[in-house]
């Protein structure tokens, strides 16, 4: 069917099951579809609806809790940039077949099946938002253009393509990652249905070691994306959001083939000049396993590599702690972000790793001298020393073995049978005297919210689209981003970690309502986001706080028992302890003890108090501040709208000098509370496309952005955000 044909029958199909259409979005109102419901909550699972799919929950492991999915310990995600020896990688970021499925019969008619024939599909490329599928002036503000194309099309859709799978691949280890598909996804691999993922923007790997065979395979993935006017409360978000929910394979997918026992993450802790490491190892295959595992803490560093010999039973994970000295490590800020690299290697083992060694036991080996402020610590052993200055040290490394000599295991052109890489920062995130601090010193946030997309693309931007984003931080004289409404794909968080942006990283929770938030405390899955979130990101230095959610309900019995979850989560996952917040109106904080910070949405002026802003405003910031002592206030949220041409009156709503004025009125008073005021965020960076139910005359543009949305046209708000000084200069946080 061709392209034009396939997006009118889905459109006219679609707007019998879900009523989506322009004029279903004029007013919020729930549809329900009978068929949707009992396919979504009857599709093979373990689950059936009851809890969220992925199984996710947090394992004590050696002492360090492990996030877990699909009944193993979750990997690392950093992997698809690099070049890891002993691992093998296949990118599936290329052209798929794909169709809509309004009736959704697809997995009746076997469109998973191997010999099923897609020739009629339409191929488009992954990673890709299927909403620009067939769709002309998605990024006008042209209203004609509203509901072009598939721009509206909710519901069931499914991808396939072909992959050569290497004939050495069947005794290897094999995930399959997708970096995110919105919103829901079943993925098959030859037919067979391998796993369910829930939840949007957000990665997770499936084991299909069992289900490929060597030469050619066929990968389909059923997605279903809801109208989001459609109130479901088992949904994260479970109703409206004022954002385009792109739906489709939108950040990418590949496969990843290492060894039968490899090196699942590495967690990473930094203190003065020292580097903590939780490796986490995991034995997939059916027999004991011995390995000789290798980390090294990286160039310029300092540190000297560590070696362990380590035997696992099948099936099985350890996590190995370590401790590095790193004495020639420089700080990580913003004006300095000076990054390293920790390497996990995993060889055969060196013959004779002493006598007592027992399945599960370690050797611990310092390759030559490791210093501490100029002292010789001797080799990490039974009884590590304490670093002085540096973080609280791990139980006994050495169990059950004698120190072996210091030699490496491996010699010149031996390759290790699996590694993983990731950087990592020498910072600190703190709190104290009412201020985010960095590296023991105060600091203050100046930055923006932001949402990922260009008109061409949606949500799945190019590296260079997304450079072209991220390079305004410094050109507005910045420092800070937040990653409002959910997480954003791998390279933000490179970007940022190699430029000094600092991130507030948040979890998909907008929006839920009192009822939604009751039913996350059974179904899991809003905690099961935040755990992911924490968990893929937890090594970037660019994060230093988590934001658990954006204007939820809280004005019910249920938000502190939900937040608390969301909490605990972060606290269990998070080895480096950052600060926690959530964003909320002023009237609507609630749960202040769970709070690190109180993360503030507000628009004086604006929605409110238009009057007399300033006064106003700098009232409710002294009264939080007296009722939440302690606890610095982050403005989250700030901004205004503007359609109008400059040459008008500042009182003049709509106009760019308005929007500019109350820009400088929030600014100053938010500087004039700067004691316990520890930054400010802009909403928004640049226009942006949204479902909310608004603005479908300008083709459902949100004009609040410094910048239009193609980047083109700057408001003159933006010359007074990059105006405005930071009270703390960026030099001051370089201990």
């Amino acid at each position: 069917m061709e392209k034009s044909k396939r997006a009118i029958v889905a459109k006219s199909a679609m707007s019998a099951i879900f009523l989506c259409g322009a004029a279903a979005l004029v007013a919020p109102v729930a549809y329900a579809s009978p068929l949707s419901y009992h396919t979504i909550d009857n599709f093979p699972s373990p689950h059936l609806g009851k809890t969220e799919p992925m199984d996710s929950h947090i394992e004590n492991v050696d002492g360090v809790n492990v996030l877990y999915q699909y009944g193993q310990p979750v990997p690392s995600f950093a992997t698809d940039g690099f070049k890891q020896p002993g691992r093998q990688f296949i990118s599936l970021d290329k052209v798929w077949r794909f169709q809509t499925d309004p009736t959704d019969v697809g997995v009746l008619e076997g469109w998973a099946d191997p010999g099923y024939n897609d020739q009629n599909w339409t191929p488009e490329k992954i990673p890709s938002s299927m909403d620009l599928y067939g769709t002309k002036g998605f990024g006008s503000t042209d209203g004609s253009y509203w509901g072009s194309g598939d721009s509206l099309y909710d519901g069931f859709a499914w991808f396939r393509t072909s992959v050569q799978v290497p004939p050495n691949w069947n005794k290897k280890f094999v995930h399959l990652n997708f970096l995110a598909v919105n919103y829901m996804a079943w993925i098959y691999v030859n037919g067979q249905f391998v796993g369910e993922h829930e939840g949007s923007n957000t990665a997770f790997s499936l084991d299909v070691s069992r289900y490929l065979h060597p030469g050619k395979n066929v990968i389909a993935v059923r997605v279903w994306r809801p109208n989001p006017h459609m109130t479901l409360d088992r949904a994260v978000p479970n109703g409206r959001v004022d954002y385009w929910p792109y739906g489709g394979i939108v950040y990418g997918a590949y496969l990843e083939a290492t060894d039968q026992m490899s090196v699942s993450k590495i967690l990473t802790n930094t203190g003065d000049h020292t580097l903590n490491t939780d490796v986490v190892l995991y034995n997939h295959g059916s027999k004991t396993a011995t390995r000789t595992l290798v980390v090294n803490p990286g160039k310029g560093s300092g540190g000297k590599p560590v070696s362990q010999t380590v035997t696992l039973a099948p099936h099985s994970v350890q996590v190995v702690k370590m401790t590095f000295a790193i004495p020639k490590a420089q700080w990580w800020t913003s004006s300095t972000p000076n990054l390293y690299t920790v390497t996990a290697s995993l060889y055969a083992p060196t013959p004779g790793p002493g006598p007592g060694a027992q399945a599960g036991s370690t050797t611990g080996t310092v390759y030559g001298p490791t210093t501490v402020a100029g002292a010789l610590q001797p080799p990490v052993g039974p009884n590590p020393p304490a670093v002085p200055g540096g973080p609280a040290q791990p139980g006994p490394v050495g169990k059950g073995n004698p120190p072996q000599p210091p030699t490496p295991p491996a010699g010149p052109g031996v390759k290790p049978l699996d590694s993983l890489t990731t950087h990592y920062g020498m910072r600190t995130i703190g709190i104290a005297n009412d201020h985010i601090t960095l590296n023991g010193k105060p600091i203050f946030l100046k930055g923006f919210d932001w949402y990922s997309e260009f008109g061409n693309d949606g949500e799945s931007i190019t590296k260079a689209q997304y450079r072209e984003e991220l390079s305004e931080v410094h050109k507005l004289n910045a420092n800070f981003i937040r990653n409002n409404s959910y997480p954003r794909a791998p390279f933000v968080y490179h970007y940022a970690d190699r430029h000094g942006i600092m991130v507030m990283d948040e979890a998909p929770n907008m929006w839920l309502s009192g009822k939604g938030e009751e039913r996350q405390l059974t179904y899991g899955l809003s905690k099961a986001l935040v755990e992911s979130m924490v968990w893929n990101h937890e090594n970037n230095p660019s994060i230093i706080l988590w934001s658990m959610s954006d204007e939820v309900q809280q004005n019910h019995g249920y938000f502190k028992r939900w937040m608390s979850q969301l909490v605990d989560a972060t606290k269990k996952l998070d080895v480096q302890n950052r600060p926690v917040t959530w964003c909320a109106d002023p009237w609507h904080w609630h749960g202040d003890s769970l709070a690190s910070v109180l993360g503030l949405n507000e628009y004086y002026g604006y929605f409110y108090n238009t009057n007399h802003p300033k006064r106003n405003y700098n009232y409710y910031l002294s009264r939080f501040h007296s009722e939440y002592p302690n606890k610095p206030i982050l403005v989250t949220e700030n901004g205004s709208w503007s359609l109008k041409g400059n040459g008008n009156s500042a009182n003049t709503p709509g106009s760019q000098e308005w929007e500019a004025k109350l820009f400088q009125e929030n600014w100053d008073v938010a500087l004039q509370n700067d004691s316990f005021v520890t930054g400010y965020t802009y909403w928004v960076l640049k226009d942006y496309k949204t479902r909310g139910g608004y603005n479908q005359n300008l083709n459902g543009f949100s004009t609040m952005g410094m910048l239009s949305f193609n980047m083109h046209h700057k408001r003159l708000v933006y010359t007074a955000f990059k105006d405005a000084k930071n009270p703390i200069a960026y030099s001051s946080v370089a201990k």
